[in-house]
């Protein structure tokens, strides 16, 4: 009975907030919130914390605190290995900032926190870390797969998996995804020879041995595509189409075929020159073929006409400078801030000498003297003493004389590669007169009308070489608008045998009408425009 008296004369006082604790606690932990009931029994003093020991645990070996503490620490430990997953790395900063909390609220407490505090904490952070380098490559490479890219995606997954290889997850999600690109590419690769397409199949092969070099797969189709386009080739030079067989032999040399030397002479065959050839005199012998345009240019001839000019001295003045003047303004300030101080010593001395009355009188008037004398200052001081006058003069002087005007004409012919004759001609001019600026009204000389009758003479070439470049761009413009309305008719054989000459025969400065053609040909091919490139020659692969 003693003993009993004493145990219980030992436990500790429980007030009813202890009590609403502890039953807050019990109820946290059958719900299996193990940091919420951790951190209530934290608030309890270290007596009370065994008394909120709940009736399910028996092992009474340890202690209750401690054993919540170990909950609670393997509880968030699991959460973390849980979100160790893409796009869990915001999750896992959370989880880990209270995982972090759980030792710090042990000392706080006054509890041995849990073991190898440290190098859980430190293991943790170092997977943290690895996510969010993965989660910030994996939100890349998922725009570049909704973009359609997967293997640009793959090719920027798969380091990371070198880059951290212990990590099985992210190794599982590299692979599966890999599969599922590889599957994806093999059926289309058996869609794409089922229709007998060879240029669709090497296009998806490329994308294949970027991912699986050495894909038996792969060589298989990518033999049986190279033949079809050599056979295809045949076929079209067979038949005249020399356009179209030219871009499959591009592909085949793309493909690193040794076709060169016979795709260089068929692109020397079928260029057609745009650029009109410019003759000036008499026809060259041997005369050029049926199928060159050209330019020819007859004899210029140039016209001098004159007219007098008078020009009287004009009324109209401009301003030519400026000088400094003193203001008046100014001066007007000084002498009237001189008068205040004079009156102001005048007013001072008889305030001195004055009865009280009097006194009262002269004190408001040296008042107002003196804040008139300090307005004024002021105003000095802020107010520059000197002001700018524009200096004004007459224009332009007065003269007389004759103004010339020389001109000339140069007649030109185009004879395009059906016949016909297009005659028209280049006109020039050039005025003198005493009016230019810098002359200063003086006469035209002999000397300045020949100095001008050479220059024009010496631009007719520029202006026919211009003429030419704007007639080749004109025909290459034309060409590409006919080659898309047979392509929009269906016909896209014919657009091609129509626009790649053309192409091969534009101008370097035309790049912006050969940009759309060679877009154009590639969609028309379904070759590439790589393709496209290496068949007209502007490739930079060698």
């Amino acid at each position: 009975m003693y003993a009993q008296q004493l145990a219980a004369s030992d436990l500790p006082i429980v007030d009813q907030d202890d009590r609403q604790r502890i039953s807050i606690i019990h109820r946290a932990y059958l719900q299996s919130r193990w940091e919420d009931a951790f951190l209530e029994l934290l608030l309890l003093t270290g007596p009370q914390r065994e008394l909120a020991r709940p009736e399910q645990l028996l092992d009474s070996s340890q202690s209750f605190s401690h054993h919540l503490r170990d909950r609670c620490w393997r509880h968030l430990r699991d959460r973390l290995a849980v979100l160790d997953r893409y796009g869990g790395s915001v999750a896992m900063e959370v989880i880990y900032s209270r995982l972090q909390r759980i030792p710090v609220v042990c000392i706080a407490a006054g509890i041995e926190p849990p073991g190898k505090v440290r190098q859980v904490l430190d293991r943790w952070r170092r997977k943290i870390d690895r996510r969010t380098d993965c989660d910030a490559v994996f939100q890349e490479a998922e725009q570049l797969l909704m973009a359609g890219d997967e293997v640009a995606a793959l090719s920027m997954l798969e380091p990371l998996t070198r880059r951290y290889p212990g990590d099985r997850v992210l190794a599982q999600d590299v692979s599966s995804l890999k599969k599922r690109i590889v599957a994806r590419i093999r059926s289309e690769l058996r869609g794409a020879r089922d229709r007998d397409e060879p240029s669709s199949v090497l296009q998806l092969l490329q994308q294949l041995r970027e991912i699986c070099p050495d894909d038996l797969l792969a060589m298989e189709m990518g033999q049986w595509a190279r033949d079809c386009l050599a056979h295809n080739a045949a076929e079209l030079l067979d038949a005249r189409q020399s356009s179209t067989a030219l871009l499959q032999l591009a592909r085949l040399l793309e493909e690193g075929e040794p076709v060169a030397e016979k795709l260089g002479k068929l692109r020397e065959q079928i260029t057609r020159p745009l650029r009109p050839l410019i003759i000036r005199g008499n026809l060259p012998i041997p005369s050029p073929g049926n199928d060159v345009t050209l330019l020819i240019a007859g004899n210029p001839t140039l016209s001098i006409s004159r007219e007098e000019e008078f020009r009287f001295p004009s009324v109209h003045f401009g301003e030519v400078g400026r000088r400094w003047t003193r203001s008046p303004a100014h001066i007007a300030d000084v002498k009237r801030w001189e008068l205040l101080i004079d009156d102001i010593q005048r007013l001072a001395a008889l305030w001195l000498q004055a009865p009280p009355q009097k006194a009262i009188l002269i004190s408001a008037r040296l008042s107002f003297h003196g804040s008139e004398a300090w307005r004024i200052s002021r105003r000095l001081s802020e107010s520059a003493g000197q002001r700018s006058r524009g200096v004004w003069q007459e224009w332009v002087p007065g003269y007389s004389g004759e103004r010339c005007r020389v001109s000339g004409t140069l007649p030109v012919w185009l004879i395009d590669d059906r016949g016909r004759e297009i005659g028209q001609s280049i006109e020039l001019s050039l005025e003198l007169s005493p009016s230019d600026p810098g002359r200063g009204g003086l006469p035209i000389t002999q000397a300045e009308i020949d100095q001008a009758r050479h220059r024009i003479l010496g631009s007719f070439d520029r202006e026919l070489e211009q003429l030419a470049s704007h007639i080749a761009r004109a025909r290459f413009d034309a060409t590409l608008q006919e080659a898309r309305e047979l392509a929009h008719s269906g016909d896209l054989i014919a657009a091609q045998e129509v626009l790649v000459p053309a192409l091969l025969g534009s101008l370097e400065h035309d790049q912006d009408l050969q940009r759309q053609a060679t877009v154009e040909l590639a969609r028309w091919s379904q070759l590439g425009v790589e393709a496209v490139k290496v068949a007209i020659g502007t490739s930079r692969s060698p």
